[in-house]
């Protein structure tokens, strides 16, 4: 705190100057009080950056799971034709999870696809400790939550190693429920939502009867800018959708010194939060380029040379509010991936996760976005649910035509009716 003395010299006789000069130093007293220190501080005591350390693998790790992030978007991009908003990191959480309890062809595509060909079960585990230790405090005036949970029927014996693993590597909470008790639906939405700053409230709706286990992860953001935007500044501009159509949407404004470079097919703008751990990257394709081929030029490599070529620079940025909810399942997009065993009843090997012969029924992720002037809070929950692919025996229903009936001969594709008759 910066001291200020002050000597004020008076005559005995000056009575009125010395109670003019009273007040004014009691003022003067209260203002230095509340003025902030003359020590360099950051708004919100904000603590200063501390950069996670990778090692040399580490960071070959980190490229090779950014490459399936971008093969995810890309994949996404190509069946949907609107907006949308995914986490890579959760799904590879959930999934690398799930991994742990797969074996065979089914382990070696699931590692393939997650960017893990190249390294260790245990390499990939301890990766991803690592990584969510480290996210959870390199900023603390940004708020993010990472959990796991893996929820069993209470008919499915899960594996020791595999629930060890679970817990050690992915801090899972590991709970066999009654999957034929509605209220296991009940338990598995209300972690999701208290793992989601309440965002994401249901991600299941029924429990099949065949289901035996669903992985989950939740992962939730929270950042405020380093620099908000004044919401005075924000004014309703014309925006082009992705078909073309116009449309007016609020444009938030702010203008300052932010990362920026640009290359032949993006200009790129960084918004910090908090003390930077976190930012915002915005890739905005080029005037003359399509968005398609500017989607296509994408990769892990690709980014990393974005990421090198930032500095700063001053901007006046324009970009709009997004409210979104969204929910996509990502069935098809890893099965061209590569990751194809896992969702085949018949080849599916997860032996290591539990005696019974169990497959990935689906991968399902639901996430929220809210950017606004203060910030950005964003959730997603990623599901991997199990079923068992053990074959039961085949029920047949009855149909026995023994007595008086109709018969008809119809076009398929329209209903149509050629001829119609009986029988009787």
């Amino acid at each position: 705190m910066c001291s200020i003395l002050i000597i004020l010299r008076f005559k005995d006789n000056e009575l009125n100057l010395i109670i003019m000069l009273k007040r004014t130093f009691l003022l003067l007293s209260l203002s230095i009080m509340l003025l902030p220190s003359c020590d360099k501080a950051t708004p919100n005591d904000i603590t200063e950056r501390e950069d996670i350390i990778l090692t040399k693998t580490e960071t070959a790790i980190t490229a090779d799971i950014n490459s399936f992030a971008f093969d995810l978007y890309k994949g996404l991009g190509k069946v949907e034709q609107k907006e949308f908003f995914i986490s890579p990191l959760s799904a590879s959480l959930a999934l690398s999870m799930t991994s742990n309890g797969a074996a065979g062809t089914t382990q070696s595509q699931m590692r393939e696809v997650l960017g893990f060909s190249e390294y260790s079960q245990e390499e990939m585990n301890q990766f991803y400790k690592k990584i969510t230790d480290a996210l959870l405090k390199v900023d603390p005036s940004t708020t993010i939550a990472i959990a796991n949970s893996i929820w069993a029927d209470n008919s499915l014996k899960l594996n020791t190693d595999f629930v060890s693993m679970s817990s050690r590597y992915y801090n899972a909470l590991v709970k066999n429920v009654d999957f034929g008790n509605s209220n296991a639906v009940v338990q598995i939405n209300k972690w999701c939502a208290d793992n989601t700053g309440n965002k994401i409230t249901k991600v299941i709706d029924q429990i099949d009867h065949r289901a035996k286990a669903f992985l989950l992860n939740a992962l939730y953001f929270k950042g405020i800018w380093k620099a908000k935007f004044d919401k005075n500044m924000t004014e309703e501009a014309s925006f082009t959708t992705f078909t073309g159509e116009k449309k007016n949407l609020p444009l938030m404004n702010r203008q300052g010194s932010f990362g920026y470079t640009e290359n032949k097919t993006f200009q790129v703008a960084e918004l910090p939060y908090g003390n930077e751990a976190f930012s915002l990257v915005i890739l905005l394709p080029k005037e003359n380029v399509p968005y398609s081929e500017a989607v296509s030029s994408l990769s892990s490599e690709s980014w990393n040379r974005i990421n090198e070529s930032i500095y700063f620079d001053n901007l006046d940025i324009f970009i709009p509010r997004i409210d979104l909810e969204y929910e996509i399942k990502l069935n098809d997009i890893l099965k061209s991936l590569g990751m194809t065993d896992a969702f085949d009843p018949n080849m599916a090997d997860f032996m290591n996760m539990s005696d019974t012969p169990l497959f990935i029924d689906f991968v399902k992720q639901n996430t929220f976005l809210k950017l606004n002037e203060e910030g950005t809070e964003a959730a997603a929950v990623t599901v991997v649910g199990m079923k068992d692919n053990a074959v039961g025996p085949v029920e047949y229903i009855s149909f026995r035509a023994d007595r008086p009936f109709i018969y008809m001969i119809k076009e398929k594709s329209t209903g149509i009716i050629l001829f119609m008759g009986q029988k009787g």
